[in-house]
């Protein structure tokens, strides 16, 4: 007993925290052996519970996060708690009504300055082996526990943390039986209990990351207190809804799951923008684009997006504090230094919690296979922070010129792609790339999406389409199980009308990579035209997180708040003009809002000069004003860009808008029909558009209506249907 109680002074001692009770020292007197502990003034969280019953959600979220910075600062010092339990947390009362503010920016209770983890009585350092015996509390002992498992981590320790949050949000423990043992064995017979079952107005997800975090295998659960505080970061910033006022069993957040599974992720990662030696912006772009992808593929990592990163490293703070910025757990930094005969590549990870080196390594190649250099990174680095793999390494570029070609054809498709810029430069550096080397899957695929996008805006010869189709079934016979081949076929779908397959498709891109942005763009976008509103804003946000500096997603979701009728968080939700790669579709949008709600309740920024956006955005500001000649422009435009093509569709929405707003029915019904016809699958517009309000009894409206929500019920069940 007294070794006992020596080791539990001794571990506890370790641990340093305000969310920990400090201990100090270890005496005796006389026969007796005492410990002197910090004085905690208040009660146990087992005594509140007892007194309060189940607890406010926001309550319970700010308690959870102290307990994780506690938890978080003993595992880091290497020691388990093992008998984690309302008991054994106590509830530090404060002055008068004032709470104190945890880190993870969720008020506490009133009355309450701080939440501590006491009681290392059964505590251990996590580098012990062998069996723990039966020891805990049955209520909440991880399965491991109960098993006797020769080895113990701190996902023990996570399994307790979420039975005692199912306790805290429902009142109840999450597992009973009429004895001890019956109570620890009940958790190895199935899965944990759903809290939500008990609770029904709890956010959805909440009611996952406390099931998660009782994951029957400890590898289904966050992997120790820090993931348990980024867990919680993400659910107090969160403004879920309560499941009581959405659908709890098939809520937008479950079907989103089904469409594309979201993998839960133990870490995050930033990857800074990559240093090129010398000096190359647009490969230094490409190259941590790249490693972000590859990155993404890890099972048990989160990556932030380039976007968010770029933004966050802008002002030049050391690594540790970008990661801090962007709320990580860790950053990785890769320097390129090229040379005639050798590239070299030097990368290493820093921990943001400490600022310690976790891992550092250098690689040296041929200048050709600098993309194969990327590939070894992120495999060293899936090695050191988890235990996925960053994908398959991709073979060298015979001919060091195919990479530089790539590169800039990239870059250039992106900007084209976001900026309606012309795409005759983009397919030119594609095709020097490809006759560089012609077997290549990268090269392949983004040949394919240039050609496809280029068809799209009617900038592509006649046989672009069958090309683009060739040359992705070329990249996918080579590269099966990579992301940009199943993508490029998508997108030619997508263009071609072909809406279904589209769907199909992306979901297979995102099935290989689902923080893959263009793919969740796309996805969220189709799933705004088919419905439902809820879920399309759902993805949107998605798509925020993976670019928070990205003006798409808050673009598109305004307009998803007018067509659901929510006018007021549809001009909250619009964005800045102050992204210039989305300054076009910005233009256009402000004006076409405006047109919705009729008068000017968004500023419109005047297209530059030869603009192509310049055209839309004339005809629907003149719209506006009452000229009835607005729509002549778009009417030229419509007999140049082929039919089927989704730009035509987009055209033909904007000019049957125009002509709704200046009460030209006819007008605006024929073009309608001519969208209905030919292969429109946009209901949610045709539903919502309130411009369109006055001829939704029309029969000629009401055919066209038919044969679209017809071709949006496909395009929905491709979207759930099994892949």
């Amino acid at each position: 007993m007294v070794e006992r109680f020596r080791q539990e002074v001794k571990l506890a001692r370790r641990v340093t925290h305000r969310n920990v009770v400090r201990t100090f020292d270890v005496g005796a007197h006389g026969d007796g052996r005492f410990v002197t502990l910090e004085l905690i003034e208040g009660e146990s969280l087992a005594a509140r519970l007892a007194r309060e019953g189940r607890m406010p959600v926001t309550h319970v979220l700010a308690i959870a996060r102290e307990l994780a910075e506690g938890l978080a600062a003993a595992h880091a010092a290497g020691v388990l708690h093992l008998d984690l339990k309302p008991e054994n947390v106590l509830v530090e009362r404060a002055r008068g009504a004032v709470s104190g503010e945890p880190a993870g920016g969720a008020r506490l209770p009133p009355g309450v300055k701080r939440v501590v983890v006491t009681d290392f009585g059964i505590a251990r350092a996590a580098e012990a082996v062998g069996p723990l015996g039966f020891a805990g509390t049955p209520a909440y002992m991880a399965p491991e526990q109960v098993e006797g498992a020769d080895h113990i981590d701190p996902r023990a320790d996570v399994y307790a943390f979420g039975a005692l949050l199912f306790e805290l949000l429902t009142g109840q423990s999450a597992w009973s039986g009429g004895s001890a043992l019956a109570i620890a064995t009940a958790r190895l017979n199935g899965p944990a209990p759903d809290a939500r079952a008990r609770r029904p107005e709890l956010p959805a997800a909440l009611g996952d990351a406390v099931r998660r975090m009782m994951a029957r295998h400890p590898d289904d659960r966050p992997r120790d207190g820090a993931a348990l505080a980024e867990v919680l970061d993400a659910l107090i910033g969160a403004e879920a809804r309560p499941a009581g006022d959405s659908e709890p069993p098939d809520s937008p957040r479950w079907r989103a799951q089904q469409i594309a599974p979201t993998a839960h992720a133990d870490r995050a990662v930033a990857v800074l923008p990559v240093r090129v030696v010398p000096d190359d912006a647009v490969l230094a772009d490409e190259l941590t684009e790249d490693l972000i992808d590859r990155l993404s593929m890890t099972r048990g990592l989160r990556v932030r997006h380039h976007g968010a990163t770029r933004a966050a490293a802008a002002a030049g703070d050391e690594a540790r504090a970008v990661g801090q910025r962007l709320a990580v757990d860790v950053v990785v930094e890769v320097t390129v230094r090229r040379g005639e005969a050798t590239t070299r590549l030097s990368a290493r990870a820093i921990g943001v919690a400490d600022g310690f080196q976790l891992w550092a390594q250098r690689f040296e190649s041929a200048p050709g296979e600098l993309l194969t250099l990327n590939d070894r990174v992120a495999h060293a680095v899936a090695e050191a922070l988890s235990r996925g793999a960053a994908g398959a390494t991709r073979a060298p570029l015979a001919d060091p010129r195919a990479l530089e070609r790539y590169v800039a054809a990239r870059n250039a498709l992106r900007l084209a792609w976001t900026g309606f810029r012309p795409f005759a430069p983009v397919l030119a550096m594609f095709e020097e790339a490809r006759a560089l080397a012609p077997d290549d899957p990268m090269i392949l695929s983004g040949a394919a999406m240039a050609r496809a996008r280029a068809a799209n805006y009617h900038q592509a010869t006649a046989t672009a389409r069958d090309e683009a189709r060739a040359l992705a079934e070329q990249a996918l016979r080579l590269a099966p199980g990579a992301t940009e081949p199943w993508f490029a076929r998508a997108t030619l779908a997508h263009v071609e009308g072909r809406w279904p397959e589209a769907v199909t498709d992306l979901r297979r891109a995102l099935a290989t990579n689902g923080a893959y942005l263009p793919g969740q763009s796309l996805l969220a976008a189709i799933q705004g035209e088919v419905g439902p509103l809820d879920d399309a804003i759902l993805r949107f946000d998605v798509v925020a997180e993976l670019d928070p500096t990205s003006r798409y997603a808050a673009l598109i979701q305004s307009q998803l708040h007018m067509l659901a009728g929510r006018t007021a968080a549809a001009l909250r939700a619009f964005p800045r003009a102050d992204d210039p790669d989305s300054a076009m579709a910005l233009s256009i949008a402000a004006a076409r809002t405006n047109l919705w709600l009729g008068d000017a309740h968004v500023p419109v920024a005047e297209p530059p000069p030869g603009a192509p956006s310049l055209l839309a955005v004339r005809a629907l500001r003149r719209a506006l004003a009452g000229d009835h000649a607005a729509a002549d422009g778009l009417d030229d435009e419509l007999r140049r860009v082929p039919a089927g093509t989704r730009f035509r569709f987009i055209v033909l929405q904007l000019a049957a808008e125009i002509y709704a707003a200046l009460e030209r029915r006819d007008d605006a019904l024929a073009l309608i029909e001519e969208a209905g016809a030919t292969g429109l699958y946009d209901a949610m517009w045709l539903a919502g558009c309130p411009l369109l309000a006055p001829l939704r009894g029309d029969p000629r409206f009401v055919a066209a209506s038919a044969l679209v929500e017809a071709r949006a019920a496909e395009v929905r069940a491709a979207l759930t249907r099994p892949l």
